[in-house]
């Protein structure tokens, strides 16, 4: 809503002598004569809960030039908002708030909506988790041994979602064993946590307990973390690489770690790319499935149990056809057409095949008739959405990672309790979260650093069913 007030004079006629009207008043000071229009800007806001917005208010005169005048803020809505004399607006709680501003006998207005804090997408790594709120901040909970919450001041673990460093503000997640990467607006990566072998592309070895950006300008597009090496990838489809290169999960062609960004697979562009414990698998931009680095029980999928130091063609299984891949402990998993394909280790049922095996040299098809559309691998076990956005995992279930409320291992894709439909789900090490599409997040599995993010309330080393984690606090 605007105001504006034309100032004009009257002759009043008095028995001793003219009547002068006094000024109008400006939070006790006289307003300038001059003055005729008044208008807050910005005109409106949509905040978040805890958001901040400085409003400024502006006394004009006729010739539209600005007159200094004292201007008082107000608003009657005081359980949504707090507003400071400086402008300043302090979003509270949910809902909606009218905020005024005065001049003298000038006024103006202006609405404020205030949306709850709810979840985007959750990152789970060994033993901590990872959340991007609605406002673009993170939350994290979970062991904190390494500095991998990124909040302050760093403690063992945090059982609860914990705001990380003010002011950060990032759009996606990737978690590690105990290491944590985060895309912001600008599409570069920030790390923290342990960096002992370079997983945070510092440039150096040096960890770090909050968000440090890593020693490139290049813009990114998407990023997986593994077990202490990091990916990403540009926005022409190069893959780009760092940390632990031990068992040749860079892809530069030897087994020295780099603590700063190289390019993986040099010649090659992908559409999708995801690290594993110590292994790294991507599908290239002309449909072809390479992966690289440790093979011991033939997560590569080449049909050797041979690590290599440079991508290799995953053969047998859909072939070419792979549109979407996924990297755990020792397995992979990928998809085509539907269809679920897994291969590496299968010593707890954890490729799906419906028994279980020393190693899968090459891809099997996954048992059961679930169409997937997503999967997340954790050290021993598959979690994977259907098309229906239903939940289903298999594999090794002591503790209670497959949510379908036992601690028996499944060789085949088993229904998670309650079903609950998912937008998004990640696999730890031994624990699994998913957010819904309404935003809250259920966590299942080992919960012995806190990493389920059910509270410090909540009483058990282990569940084997969703529970509702808090909203952001």
């Amino acid at each position: 809503m605007r105001a504006s007030l034309v100032l004009f004079a009257a002759a009043v006629a008095a028995c001793d002598s003219p009547f002068v009207a006094p000024p109008p008043t400006v939070g006790g000071g006289p307003l300038p004569d001059t003055a005729i229009t008044f208008a807050i800007f910005p005109d409106s806001a949509n905040l978040f809960v805890d958001d901040t917005v400085i409003f400024a208010a502006s006394a004009r005169d006729k010739n539209g030039q600005e007159v200094a005048a004292p201007v008082t803020w107000s608003s009657p809505d005081t359980a949504v908002v707090t507003v400071l004399q400086t402008g300043m607006v302090i979003a509270t709680d949910s809902g909606q708030a009218v905020v005024h501003a005065s001049t003298g006998a000038l006024t103006d207005s202006v609405t404020i909506r205030v949306s709850p804090v709810v979840y985007q997408s959750v990152a789970s790594g060994a033993r901590h988790s990872c959340a991007v709120g609605t406002n673009a901040r993170v939350y994290c909970w979970g062991s904190d041994l390494s500095n991998q919450l990124g909040v302050t001041p760093p403690v063992l673990e945090r059982p609860a979602p914990t705001p990380i460093a003010a002011g950060a503000v990032f759009v996606a997640l990737a978690a590690g064993d105990a290491h944590t990467c985060a895309l912001d607006l600008d599409h570069e990566i920030h790390c923290w946590g342990a960096n002992d072998q370079g997983q945070l592309g510092r440039g150096g070895e040096d960890s770090s307990a909050l968000p440090s950006l890593i020693s490139s300008g290049t813009q990114y597009v998407a990023l997986s973390a593994g077990g202490a090496h990091t990916c990403a990838q540009t926005p022409d489809g190069t893959v780009a690489c760092w940390g632990r290169n031990a068992s040749g999960e860079l892809a530069v062609g030897d087994t020295v770690a780099r603590p700063s960004p190289v390019i993986a697979a040099e010649g090659q562009t992908f559409t999708d790319v995801s690290t594993g414990s110590s292994h790294t698998c991507g599908v290239t931009t002309t449909g072809v499935t390479l992966c690289w680095g440790g093979n011991a029980l033939g997560q590569l999928g080449d049909s050797t149990l041979t690590a290599s130091t440079a991508a290799t063609p995953v053969r047998g299984g859909a072939g070419p056809g792979y549109g979407f891949v996924a990297a755990g402990g020792n397995h992979t998993c990928a998809i085509a057409s539907g269809a679920t394909y897994c291969w590496g280790s299968n010593l707890r049922g954890e490729s799906g095949t419906g028994s279980t095996d020393t190693a899968l040299v090459e891809p099997q098809l996954v048992s059961g008739t679930v169409d997937f559309r997503a999967l997340t691998l954790g050290s021993d076990f598959t979690c994977g959405l259907g098309s229906d956005s239903l939940a289903f995992c298999w594999g090794a279930n002591d503790r209670g990672q497959l949510g379908d409320g036992t601690q028996t291992d499944h060789a085949t894709p088993a229904a998670v309790s309650d079903s609950l439909h998912f937008a998004q789900l990640s696999a730890g090490g031994l624990h699994v979260c998913g957010v819904t599409a309404g935003g809250t997040i259920y966590c299942w599995g080992d919960n012995t650093s806190g990493q389920l993010g059910l509270g410090a309330g909540f009483v058990g080393p282990l569940t084997t069913a969703p529970k509702r984690i808090p909203f952001p606090p």
